[in-house]
Protein backbone atom coordinates (compact mmCIF):
# COMPACT_ATOMS: atom_id res chain seq x y z
CA UNK A 1 0.00 0.00 0.00
CA UNK A 2 2.38 2.47 0.96
CA UNK A 3 4.43 1.54 -2.70
CA UNK A 4 1.26 2.02 -4.44
CA UNK A 5 1.35 5.60 -2.63
CA UNK A 6 4.41 6.32 -3.52
CA UNK A 7 4.45 5.49 -7.09
CA UNK A 8 1.08 8.16 -7.01
CA UNK A 9 2.54 11.07 -5.21
CA UNK A 10 5.99 10.26 -7.81
CA UNK A 11 3.69 10.43 -11.03
CA UNK A 12 1.51 12.92 -9.86
CA UNK A 13 4.71 14.96 -9.81
CA UNK A 14 6.09 14.33 -13.05
CA UNK A 15 2.82 15.13 -14.50
CA UNK A 16 2.78 18.82 -12.64
CA UNK A 17 5.79 19.34 -14.29
CA UNK A 18 6.02 17.97 -17.88
CA UNK A 19 3.44 20.53 -19.32
CA UNK A 20 2.54 19.98 -23.03
CA UNK A 21 3.74 22.59 -25.54
CA UNK A 22 0.75 23.71 -26.48
CA UNK A 23 -1.05 26.91 -27.98
CA UNK A 24 -1.89 29.38 -24.82
CA UNK A 25 -5.39 29.75 -24.18
CA UNK A 26 -7.37 31.60 -26.63
CA UNK A 27 -4.27 31.78 -28.66
CA UNK A 28 -3.40 34.64 -26.47
CA UNK A 29 0.04 34.76 -27.12
CA UNK A 30 2.81 35.07 -23.98
CA UNK A 31 5.10 38.37 -24.43
CA UNK A 32 8.41 38.49 -21.51
CA UNK A 33 9.59 42.36 -22.04
CA UNK A 34 12.20 44.00 -20.42
CA UNK A 35 13.70 47.58 -20.61
CA UNK A 36 16.64 48.65 -18.89
CA UNK A 37 16.91 52.10 -17.02
CA UNK A 38 20.44 52.66 -16.86
CA UNK A 39 22.93 50.12 -16.78
CA UNK A 40 21.95 47.95 -14.11
CA UNK A 41 18.17 48.79 -13.10
CA UNK A 42 15.18 47.13 -15.23
CA UNK A 43 11.52 46.38 -15.31
CA UNK A 44 10.10 43.41 -16.88
CA UNK A 45 6.35 42.67 -18.13
CA UNK A 46 5.25 39.14 -18.29
CA UNK A 47 1.25 38.98 -20.01
CA UNK A 48 -0.51 37.19 -22.84
CA UNK A 49 -1.53 39.13 -25.34
CA UNK A 50 -5.33 38.92 -26.82
CA UNK A 51 -5.88 40.70 -29.99
CA UNK A 52 -9.30 42.88 -31.27
CA UNK A 53 -9.93 40.55 -33.78
CA UNK A 54 -12.89 42.02 -35.40
CA UNK A 55 -14.05 43.59 -32.16
CA UNK A 56 -12.97 46.92 -33.47
CA UNK A 57 -14.05 49.90 -30.85
CA UNK A 58 -15.98 46.75 -28.39
CA UNK A 59 -13.35 46.27 -26.39
CA UNK A 60 -13.72 49.06 -23.99
CA UNK A 61 -16.85 48.68 -21.55
CA UNK A 62 -17.73 45.79 -23.54
CA UNK A 63 -15.11 42.82 -23.60
CA UNK A 64 -12.96 44.49 -20.96
CA UNK A 65 -15.84 46.06 -18.42
CA UNK A 66 -15.85 48.72 -16.45
CA UNK A 67 -15.40 49.13 -13.47
CA UNK A 68 -14.82 46.39 -10.95
CA UNK A 69 -16.91 43.12 -11.35
CA UNK A 70 -18.10 39.84 -10.20
CA UNK A 71 -16.54 36.93 -12.39
CA UNK A 72 -18.33 34.11 -10.62
CA UNK A 73 -15.06 31.87 -9.71
CA UNK A 74 -12.48 31.53 -7.03
CA UNK A 75 -13.20 34.54 -4.76
CA UNK A 76 -14.44 36.85 -7.45
CA UNK A 77 -17.91 38.03 -6.01
CA UNK A 78 -20.25 40.53 -5.49
CA UNK A 79 -18.58 41.48 -2.34
CA UNK A 80 -15.08 40.96 -3.75
CA UNK A 81 -15.34 42.06 -7.16
CA UNK A 82 -12.03 41.97 -9.61
CA UNK A 83 -10.16 44.54 -11.87
CA UNK A 84 -9.52 44.00 -15.50
CA UNK A 85 -5.94 41.25 -15.13
CA UNK A 86 -4.46 43.92 -17.88
CA UNK A 87 -4.24 41.18 -20.35
CA UNK A 88 -5.44 37.76 -20.63
CA UNK A 89 -4.51 34.19 -18.91
CA UNK A 90 -2.47 33.92 -16.11
CA UNK A 91 -1.34 37.44 -13.92
CA UNK A 92 0.03 39.76 -15.78
CA UNK A 93 3.47 40.26 -13.91
CA UNK A 94 5.44 43.21 -13.55
CA UNK A 95 8.89 42.66 -11.68
CA UNK A 96 11.34 45.65 -10.75
CA UNK A 97 15.22 44.92 -10.11
CA UNK A 98 15.42 47.96 -7.78
CA UNK A 99 13.19 50.11 -5.54
CA UNK A 100 11.13 52.24 -8.11
CA UNK A 101 9.05 55.13 -7.91
CA UNK A 102 5.60 54.08 -9.93
CA UNK A 103 3.50 57.08 -10.61
CA UNK A 104 5.90 59.22 -8.39
CA UNK A 105 5.19 56.17 -5.94
CA UNK A 106 7.52 54.26 -3.79
CA UNK A 107 7.55 50.04 -4.78
CA UNK A 108 10.15 48.04 -2.96
CA UNK A 109 12.20 45.95 -5.98
CA UNK A 110 10.56 42.54 -6.58
CA UNK A 111 7.18 41.19 -8.84
CA UNK A 112 3.91 41.77 -8.79
CA UNK A 113 0.66 41.45 -10.48
CA UNK A 114 -0.87 44.36 -12.42
CA UNK A 115 -4.92 44.51 -12.59
CA UNK A 116 -6.49 47.57 -13.58
CA UNK A 117 -9.70 49.03 -13.16
CA UNK A 118 -11.37 50.49 -16.15
CA UNK A 119 -13.14 53.54 -16.19
CA UNK A 120 -15.38 55.03 -19.16
CA UNK A 121 -14.60 58.92 -18.43
CA UNK A 122 -12.54 58.91 -14.79
CA UNK A 123 -8.75 58.23 -14.65
CA UNK A 124 -8.09 54.15 -14.22
CA UNK A 125 -6.93 52.77 -11.38
CA UNK A 126 -3.87 50.87 -11.90
CA UNK A 127 -3.10 48.20 -9.15
CA UNK A 128 0.18 46.26 -7.99
CA UNK A 129 -0.69 43.23 -6.10
CA UNK A 130 1.58 40.55 -4.82
CA UNK A 131 -0.58 37.43 -6.02
CA UNK A 132 1.37 36.59 -8.91
CA UNK A 133 0.71 33.28 -9.70
CA UNK A 134 -3.06 33.04 -10.47
CA UNK A 135 -5.18 32.87 -13.24
CA UNK A 136 -6.21 36.31 -14.39
CA UNK A 137 -8.12 38.19 -11.13
CA UNK A 138 -10.28 35.60 -10.20
CA UNK A 139 -8.60 34.84 -6.83
CA UNK A 140 -7.89 38.74 -6.35
CA UNK A 141 -7.93 40.30 -2.83
CA UNK A 142 -7.80 43.86 -2.12
CA UNK A 143 -5.99 43.50 1.04
CA UNK A 144 -2.85 41.70 -1.19
CA UNK A 145 -2.31 45.08 -2.92
CA UNK A 146 0.65 47.24 -1.99
CA UNK A 147 -0.31 50.40 -4.41
CA UNK A 148 -2.98 51.96 -6.24
CA UNK A 149 -2.37 55.13 -8.40
CA UNK A 150 -4.15 56.66 -11.56
CA UNK A 151 -3.82 57.37 -14.94
CA UNK A 152 -5.93 59.01 -17.35
CA UNK A 153 -5.91 57.02 -20.87
CA UNK A 154 -5.25 58.76 -24.36
CA UNK A 155 -6.23 57.88 -28.27
CA UNK A 156 -3.72 55.70 -30.04
CA UNK A 157 -2.93 54.23 -33.27
CA UNK A 158 -4.99 50.99 -33.80
CA UNK A 159 -3.41 47.64 -32.16
CA UNK A 160 -4.48 44.47 -33.03
CA UNK A 161 -2.22 43.21 -30.43
CA UNK A 162 -2.51 44.16 -26.63
CA UNK A 163 1.48 45.29 -25.91
CA UNK A 164 3.44 47.00 -23.45
CA UNK A 165 5.43 49.62 -25.07
CA UNK A 166 8.29 51.60 -23.72
CA UNK A 167 7.31 55.16 -24.86
CA UNK A 168 9.88 57.25 -23.21
CA UNK A 169 13.59 55.83 -21.88
CA UNK A 170 15.59 58.27 -19.81
CA UNK A 171 18.58 57.67 -17.69
CA UNK A 172 16.66 57.69 -14.83
CA UNK A 173 12.81 56.86 -15.74
CA UNK A 174 10.68 55.57 -18.32
CA UNK A 175 7.07 55.61 -19.39
CA UNK A 176 5.43 52.69 -20.37
CA UNK A 177 2.36 52.70 -22.35
CA UNK A 178 -0.48 49.87 -22.83
CA UNK A 179 -1.65 49.75 -26.00
CA UNK A 180 -5.15 47.61 -27.45
CA UNK A 181 -7.49 48.77 -29.88
CA UNK A 182 -7.75 52.59 -30.42
CA UNK A 183 -6.65 53.52 -26.67
CA UNK A 184 -3.31 53.67 -24.32
CA UNK A 185 -2.71 54.04 -20.80
CA UNK A 186 0.66 55.50 -19.81
CA UNK A 187 2.33 55.38 -16.39
CA UNK A 188 5.87 55.96 -15.64
CA UNK A 189 8.63 54.13 -13.74
CA UNK A 190 11.55 56.09 -12.34
CA UNK A 191 15.13 54.81 -10.28
CA UNK A 192 15.21 58.34 -8.01
CA UNK A 193 19.19 56.36 -7.07
CA UNK A 194 20.14 55.48 -10.10
CA UNK A 195 23.71 56.46 -9.62
CA UNK A 196 23.60 54.83 -6.43
CA UNK A 197 23.12 51.34 -8.13
CA UNK A 198 25.42 51.83 -10.38
CA UNK A 199 28.12 53.01 -7.95
CA UNK A 200 27.32 49.84 -6.35
CA UNK A 201 27.47 47.62 -8.75
CA UNK A 202 30.68 48.57 -10.03
CA UNK A 203 31.95 48.16 -6.22
CA UNK A 204 30.92 44.82 -6.69
CA UNK A 205 32.25 44.08 -10.03
CA UNK A 206 35.44 45.76 -9.05
CA UNK A 207 36.17 42.76 -6.81
CA UNK A 208 35.43 40.07 -8.93
CA UNK A 209 37.32 38.76 -12.55
CA UNK A 210 36.81 42.36 -13.59
CA UNK A 211 39.59 43.65 -10.94
CA UNK A 212 42.91 42.04 -12.71
CA UNK A 213 41.94 44.37 -15.58
CA UNK A 214 43.39 47.92 -15.36
CA UNK A 215 41.23 49.58 -18.16
CA UNK A 216 38.09 48.42 -15.87
CA UNK A 217 39.78 50.82 -12.83
CA UNK A 218 40.34 53.21 -15.40
CA UNK A 219 36.41 52.99 -16.94
CA UNK A 220 34.82 52.86 -13.62
CA UNK A 221 36.43 56.04 -12.27
CA UNK A 222 35.51 58.12 -15.42
CA UNK A 223 31.83 57.43 -14.50
CA UNK A 224 32.32 58.18 -10.85
CA UNK A 225 34.57 61.36 -11.82
CA UNK A 226 31.44 62.73 -14.34
CA UNK A 227 28.46 61.88 -11.84
CA UNK A 228 30.47 63.47 -8.79
CA UNK A 229 31.85 60.83 -6.79
CA UNK A 230 35.30 62.48 -6.67
CA UNK A 231 37.51 60.57 -4.09
CA UNK A 232 36.04 57.39 -5.60
CA UNK A 233 36.93 58.29 -8.90
CA UNK A 234 40.60 59.45 -7.53
CA UNK A 235 41.04 56.22 -5.78
CA UNK A 236 39.73 54.38 -8.65
CA UNK A 237 41.97 55.81 -10.99
CA UNK A 238 44.95 55.60 -8.97
CA UNK A 239 44.51 51.84 -8.78
CA UNK A 240 44.71 51.87 -12.66
CA UNK A 241 47.92 53.13 -12.99
CA UNK A 242 49.74 52.65 -9.62
CA UNK A 243 48.49 48.80 -8.45
CA UNK A 244 51.42 46.61 -8.32
CA UNK A 245 49.38 43.86 -9.72
CA UNK A 246 47.20 45.73 -11.67
CA UNK A 247 48.22 49.60 -12.44
CA UNK A 248 49.75 50.47 -15.66
CA UNK A 249 50.99 53.64 -16.83
CA UNK A 250 49.24 53.92 -19.98
CA UNK A 251 48.01 57.36 -22.18
CA UNK A 252 43.87 56.37 -21.38
CA UNK A 253 44.76 55.73 -17.37
CA UNK A 254 46.86 59.07 -17.16
CA UNK A 255 44.19 60.65 -19.43
CA UNK A 256 41.46 59.70 -16.69
CA UNK A 257 43.59 60.56 -14.25
CA UNK A 258 43.93 64.00 -15.83
CA UNK A 259 39.57 64.37 -16.03
CA UNK A 260 39.29 63.41 -12.84
CA UNK A 261 41.75 66.29 -11.16
CA UNK A 262 40.25 69.02 -13.83
CA UNK A 263 36.62 67.89 -12.10
CA UNK A 264 37.69 68.26 -8.75
CA UNK A 265 38.87 71.36 -9.76
CA UNK A 266 42.47 70.50 -8.93
CA UNK A 267 43.84 72.33 -12.01
CA UNK A 268 47.50 72.90 -10.61
CA UNK A 269 48.14 69.03 -10.40
CA UNK A 270 45.84 68.21 -13.72
CA UNK A 271 48.18 70.89 -16.09
CA UNK A 272 51.33 69.63 -13.78
CA UNK A 273 50.49 65.71 -15.16
CA UNK A 274 49.50 66.86 -18.19
CA UNK A 275 53.33 68.36 -19.18
CA UNK A 276 54.55 64.97 -17.04
CA UNK A 277 52.08 63.03 -19.94
CA UNK A 278 54.11 64.44 -22.64
CA UNK A 279 57.99 63.33 -22.27
CA UNK A 280 56.43 59.53 -21.96
CA UNK A 281 58.20 57.15 -24.04
CA UNK A 282 54.08 55.98 -25.07
CA UNK A 283 52.97 59.64 -26.06
CA UNK A 284 52.93 60.92 -29.60
CA UNK A 285 52.47 64.55 -31.11
CA UNK A 286 49.13 64.20 -31.77
CA UNK A 287 48.11 62.64 -28.68
CA UNK A 288 49.70 64.94 -26.59
CA UNK A 289 47.88 67.70 -28.74
CA UNK A 290 44.78 66.17 -27.68
CA UNK A 291 45.12 66.22 -24.03
CA UNK A 292 46.18 70.72 -24.51
CA UNK A 293 42.82 70.66 -26.57
CA UNK A 294 41.17 69.27 -23.37
CA UNK A 295 41.92 72.14 -21.50
CA UNK A 296 41.09 74.32 -24.16
CA UNK A 297 38.20 73.36 -24.43
CA UNK A 298 37.02 73.56 -20.78
CA UNK A 299 38.20 77.08 -21.25
CA UNK A 300 41.62 76.52 -19.45
CA UNK A 301 43.00 78.06 -22.64
CA UNK A 302 46.51 79.20 -20.67
CA UNK A 303 47.46 75.63 -19.50
CA UNK A 304 46.38 74.62 -22.77
CA UNK A 305 48.66 77.02 -24.20
CA UNK A 306 51.70 75.46 -21.58
CA UNK A 307 50.45 72.11 -23.22
CA UNK A 308 51.08 73.10 -26.71
CA UNK A 309 54.46 74.67 -26.21
CA UNK A 310 56.08 71.90 -25.23
CA UNK A 311 54.43 69.54 -27.46
CA UNK A 312 56.24 71.92 -29.97
CA UNK A 313 59.34 71.64 -28.16
CA UNK A 314 59.26 67.87 -27.85
CA UNK A 315 57.97 66.63 -31.48
CA UNK A 316 59.96 69.81 -33.51
CA UNK A 317 57.16 70.93 -35.09
CA UNK A 318 55.71 67.48 -36.37
CA UNK A 319 51.71 67.14 -37.19
CA UNK A 320 49.62 68.83 -35.22
CA UNK A 321 52.41 70.74 -33.52
CA UNK A 322 52.11 73.77 -35.31
CA UNK A 323 48.51 73.85 -35.52
CA UNK A 324 48.80 74.24 -31.53
CA UNK A 325 51.15 77.21 -31.50
CA UNK A 326 48.92 78.81 -33.77
CA UNK A 327 46.32 78.64 -30.95
CA UNK A 328 49.09 79.86 -28.57
CA UNK A 329 49.48 83.14 -30.35
CA UNK A 330 46.13 83.67 -30.67
CA UNK A 331 45.29 83.03 -27.23
CA UNK A 332 48.01 85.77 -27.00
CA UNK A 333 46.13 87.94 -29.83
CA UNK A 334 49.60 87.66 -32.18
CA UNK A 335 47.17 86.96 -34.18
CA UNK A 336 50.02 87.56 -36.87
CA UNK A 337 52.43 85.02 -35.79
CA UNK A 338 49.17 82.76 -34.87
CA UNK A 339 48.19 82.84 -38.96
CA UNK A 340 52.13 82.12 -39.75
CA UNK A 341 52.05 79.00 -37.32
CA UNK A 342 48.98 78.14 -39.33
CA UNK A 343 50.09 78.15 -42.42
CA UNK A 344 52.78 76.22 -41.46
CA UNK A 345 50.57 73.23 -40.23
CA UNK A 346 49.49 73.13 -43.52
CA UNK A 347 52.67 71.90 -44.84
CA UNK A 348 52.67 68.54 -42.85
CA UNK A 349 48.72 67.74 -42.57
CA UNK A 350 48.90 63.91 -42.88
CA UNK A 351 48.24 62.91 -46.40
CA UNK A 352 47.40 66.27 -47.52
CA UNK A 353 43.75 65.79 -46.32
CA UNK A 354 41.74 68.63 -48.62
CA UNK A 355 38.97 68.52 -45.41
CA UNK A 356 41.86 69.76 -43.03
CA UNK A 357 43.46 71.87 -44.82
CA UNK A 358 40.65 73.61 -45.65
CA UNK A 359 39.38 73.29 -41.86
CA UNK A 360 42.63 74.88 -41.49
CA UNK A 361 42.10 77.88 -43.67
CA UNK A 362 38.92 78.58 -42.48
CA UNK A 363 40.98 79.61 -39.12
CA UNK A 364 43.20 81.73 -40.95
CA UNK A 365 40.06 83.98 -42.32
CA UNK A 366 38.73 84.29 -38.59
CA UNK A 367 42.47 85.38 -37.63
CA UNK A 368 42.62 87.64 -40.56
CA UNK A 369 39.43 89.35 -39.63
CA UNK A 370 40.96 89.86 -36.40
CA UNK A 371 38.77 87.58 -33.82
CA UNK A 372 40.30 84.11 -32.22
CA UNK A 373 39.27 81.30 -33.14
CA UNK A 374 37.91 78.37 -31.18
Amino acid sequence: MKNIISLTLILSGMVAKAQLSLPPNGDNQKTITRQYIGPVAYVEIVYNSPDVSGRDGNIWGNVVKYGMFNQNFGTSSPENPSPWRAGANENTTIEFSHDVLFQGKKVLAGKYSLHMIVKEKDPWTIILNTETRAWGSYFYRPEEDVLRVESSPGESPFTEYLTYDFITRRPNELTIAMRWDELMLPFTIEVPDNNEIILSTLESELKSFQTFQSRNWSLAATWASNNDYHEKALKWVNTSINDPSVGERNLKNINTKILVLLNMKEREKAIELALELINEPFVNAVEAHNVGGVFFNRGEKISASEIFKKNYKRFKGAWPTNFGMGRVYAIQGDFAKAIKFLERSKKNVPGKNPALIEYIDSKIRILENGEEFD
